[in-house]
């Protein structure tokens, strides 16, 4: 009547003790449970159509959004009505998966409320029920039925068009692990089963807590071997509620206290009991004595995941090669037409792995401890090919072990055995990061943060699989260098009428018109790094962000991983299922793309570093930490940024990029051989020869903060209070410089007063001056840079302030502006020219720098195909 149960005396042993049996009581139990299981089906059906219907319709939206055919096509796929149409559908698809997702979700959190009752006899029937009537006909077959009917065509569906049409082989040795092109690529393929099986196991291991449960789903998933599930293995048992305690006493069963963090124990694989100690094994096993416990499934799991590190044969001898860990694997190195697969399976592998220590991972995933018996093979079977032996079409729950089992393990080449790790390792590395997208014939990067942080997850406690890894990123990174560096030329060709002109420029970009090829391709790569666009209006750069204090300031860092969460899933699938091309009608959209692929370069650059450091000392830095609220700077330094800090940003880990592309794209270094003479910006107070070059005369406005720099008082006028200055405009190499004519010379030589680099510049003719009726006309000077101080004579527009992040502070651009007055309009005009001019050469220069440092960057050059037939 108080609501107060906590408080209240515990009931006698013998009434807890009848409760109990009377809960647990298997007929009571299926009374109980089947309506969730029966729910969940249902919901696994509406689910299903839901997707095969975005199916549908994100192939249409795709099949438009591909075409190439010219101004035909551009104008019809920018039909305001088809576009409108599209919009509804997807509206209404996403709110019916979205109400399905939400079903799905309350039954799964009454299933784990009924696990939190904690009576662990209780919690093992459900567990058996579980896996037999949801988790292996809904959650495992369909992933295999789907690599049934498409099985591996040995990389004949690769697209050689990608930039990644090479496959990542993690091993020489066992290059017979395809990880990219894995599955046949036919007209139409039925994933909607498949996609939300990944679904339905990632909502599982989000929502659901109970420790046995998910170790035994992580085992039938991931393990290198599966059970035999046969009769064989049948255990019939009463109910055990009560056990004996260490003191003697009698006790009720009940599960130990549920932690938050899954993780705390390091190498916890304890499991049910599920009969073992007082039933009947085997088929034979009595059904005539009354209301039993029947265990199939469940204790065959438990054995595999108990007995993995003994590599006993007789362990070997009772399982098959896991034919569920290979159709998973092969989704995740899926691309081309079902690609959503992927995003589907990176998503059930992160909830998977995400819940467990890193050992418990790595022992799960490698096969840890896993013994190779070659040496009991007979003769004429040692060199039978491991895939041949193990096929696809395996019968999955109803397979057998046979002789697969202990061939399976039998070297792949003389003088090693099979590498779990191999096979693990490449398909995460493909995940990260792929091109399958494309908007009018031209590749779209994607980094997936989410399989990043699965991969982390998977090699975190694996010296050997940190090497391998840290091999395939490095790769995966030289591949989307040779890309991005021929994205200009890419880009250039695109069928869109109005990607020439002002697009080659940008709107506050120099009006000259490019001498040939090269300065036009240069500038494009600038403004693909340095122009802001898209929704956030931010450049590439602005997309860093560096850490706020500490000797690592000038380090510049990018989210390199999220752990993913349940609140994920349903704008992923609709992100990646009925995906909405650019605004084709906006001629910038094609830009917006490069800039995607740009950030996703960095973004890759930015976990290459991380791994092949993590690499170099076994993982030291990532020891008893989590995946998530930690930077990592060039220098070594580990930052922990737990706090009170938005969701997404504290599900993220941190990363530097390269020091040698922060040098050339933030600081702007010129590392070009033909500007060997360049000296870097002139300082102010040094003496620059006006002989010989073109030098505009000119005044400005001196602001009091920069009288100091001038000495020659007789070139300074004050008028109506303020103060102007005469002075010579001249250029240095790719810098501008203004100075003041030198005191007591004989006017050949000029004292600098400020000086600055012609790439950040922006310049515009003053039209509202035209009709003021003086001669004189303006024009007016921008500077633009991520450094809060600008250039002597420089005005900032607004009061430097940083953009908080968090603990990091983004880098952002600052804007300070100047006017030059000259004498008439033809002053003005003729400097204008040349000014404009040399900003295009200048900003061409500087994007044709990172084009060719993306370009060093490719170590593998050669193994790339040429991209031009995108």
């Amino acid at each position: 009547p108080d609501g107060v149960l906590h408080n209240a005396e515990p009931l006698p042993l013998r009434e807890r003790l009848a409760i109990a049996q009377h809960v647990c009581a298997p007929s009571r139990v299926e009374g109980l449970i089947s309506p969730i299981f029966t729910k969940l089906a249902q919901l696994w059906g509406i689910i299903e159509e839901a997707l095969r219907e975005m199916d549908s319709t994100g192939s249409g939206m795709r099949a438009s959004g591909s075409s190439t055919n010219g101004e035909d096509d551009f104008r019809s796929a920018s039909s305001k009505a088809g576009k409108a149409k599209k919009e509804v559908r997807k509206r209404r698809l996403t709110a019916s998966l979205n109400d399905a997702v939400a079903n799905l979700q309350d039954e799964l959190l009454l299933l784990e409320d009924v696990f939190k009752v904690g009576l662990t006899s209780l919690n093992e029937q459900i567990i058996e029920m579980m896996l037999a009537t949801f988790v292996y006909p809904l959650l495992l077959q369909p992933l295999l039925l789907f690599m049934q009917r498409f099985p591996s065509m040995s990389g004949s569906g690769r697209d050689l068009n990608s930039p990644f049409s090479d496959p990542l082989i993690a091993d020489e040795q066992h290059s017979d692990f395809l990880t990219e092109g894995e599955l046949e690529r036919t007209e139409h393929h039925d994933t909607a089963p498949a996609k939300t099986a990944f679904l339905t196991l990632a909502s599982v291991f989000h929502l659901v807590t109970n420790r046995p449960l998910l170790r035994l789903l992580l085992t039938a998933l991931f393990h290198p071997m599966a059970p035999e599930a046969s009769g064989e293995t049948m255990i019939r048992a009463k109910p055990d509620v009560a056990c004996s305690g260490p003191d003697g006493k009698l006790y009720v069963r009940v599960d130990e206290p549920t932690v938050s963090n899954l993780t705390s124990t390091t190498d916890d694989k304890s499991m049910y009991l599920f009969g073992k100690v007082t039933g009947q094994r085997g088929a034979a096993a009595s059904s005539s004595a009354g209301d039993q416990c029947v265990f199939v499934l469940s204790p065959v799991l438990a054995d595999v995941l108990e007995n993995q590190a003994s590599g006993s044969a007789s362990f070997i001898a009772r399982t098959r090669p896991n034919p569920y860990r290979r159709s998973i694997l092969a989704c995740l190195a899926e691309a081309g037409d079902i690609a959503g697969l992927r995003n589907l399976s990176v998503l059930a592998m992160d909830a998977a792995l995400s819940r467990f220590d890193g050992k418990f991972v790595c022992d799960m995933l490698f096969g840890t401890g896993m013994k190779s018996f070659s040496n009991d093979i007979p003769m004429d079977e040692r060199r039978l090919d491991t895939k041949r032996v193990h096929k696809m079409h395996d019968r999955g729950m109803g397979g057998r072990a046979s002789v697969q089992s202990r061939r399976s393990l039998q070297p792949a080449s003389p003088g090693g055995v099979q590498n779990f790790v191999a096979e693990v390792v490449a398909s995460l590395c493909v995940g990260v990061v792929n091109a399958t997208s494309q908007w009018k014939g031209v590749r779209v990067l994607e980094y997936d943060k989410i399989a990043a942080h699965a991969l982390l997850c998977a090699i975190r406690d694996n010296p050997r699989a940190l090497q391998m890894a840290a091999k395939l990123i490095e790769r995966r990174r030289s591949q989307t260098a040779s890309f991005m560096s021929q994205l200009p030329s890419l880009i250039d060709k695109t069928p869109v009428t109005r990607l020439s002109g002002e697009f080659r420029g940008g709107p506050s970009a120099p009006k000259s018109i490019p001498e040939d090829d090269e300065q036009r391709l240069g500038l494009l790569m600038n403004r693909i790094f340095y122009e802001r666009h898209g929704k956030d209006n931010a450049s590439v750069i602005e997309g860093l962000v560096r850490t706020r204090t500490g000797p690592d300031m000038d380090n510049r860092l990018i989210a390199i991983s999220q752990e993913s969460s349940f609140d994920d899933m349903s704008p992923r699938i609709c992100n990646s299922e009925m995906k909405s091309d650019p605004d084709v009608s906006d001629e910038l959209a094609s830009l917006e793309i490069a800039q995607t692929c740009a950030a996703s370069h960095l973004h890759l650059d930015a976990l290459c570093n991380l791994i092949q450091d993590l690499a170099a000392t076994n993982g030291n830095a990532l020891k008893n930490k989590k995946l998530t609220e930690y930077a990592f700077t060039n220098s070594g330094q580990v930052i922990n940024f737990t706090g009170s800090y938005e969701k997404e940003l504290r599900r993220s880990l941190y990363a530097s990029i390269s020091q040698s592309i922060v040098t050339t794209i933030v600081e702007e270094h010129d590392v070009d051989s033909s500007h060997h003479r360049d000296k870097g910006l002139p300082e102010a107070g040094s003496v620059v020869g006006l002989v010989g070059r073109t030098a505009f005369p000119c005044v400005c406005e001196v602001p009091a903060a920069n009288a100091k720099l001038f000495t020659d008082d007789a070139a300074c006028v004050v008028a109506e209070g303020v103060k102007w200055q005469s002075l010579y405009l001249v250029f240095l190499g790719r810098y501008m410089v203004l100075a003041e004519p030198e005191k007591g010379g004989s006017g050949g030589n000029g004292r600098i007063i400020t000086a600055c680099s012609l790439s950040k510049l922006n310049v515009e003719k003053d039209v509202q001056n035209e009709d003021s009726g003086s001669p004189a006309r303006r024009l007016l000077l921008s500077h633009d840079w991520y450094e809060k101080m600008p250039p002597s004579l420089f005005l900032l527009e607004e009061k430097p302030c940083d953009k908080i992040l968090g603990p990091f502070a983004c880098v952002q651009s600052y804007r300070s502006c100047m006017d030059l007055w000259f004498e008439d309009e033809n002053a003005a005009d003729r400097a204008y020219k040349i000014i404009d001019t040399k900003l295009t050469k200048s900003r061409s220069r500087r994007g044709n720098r990172i084009r060719e440092k993306l370009s060093d960057d490719d170590i593998y050059s050669g193994l790339v195909p040429d991209n031009n037939a995108f």
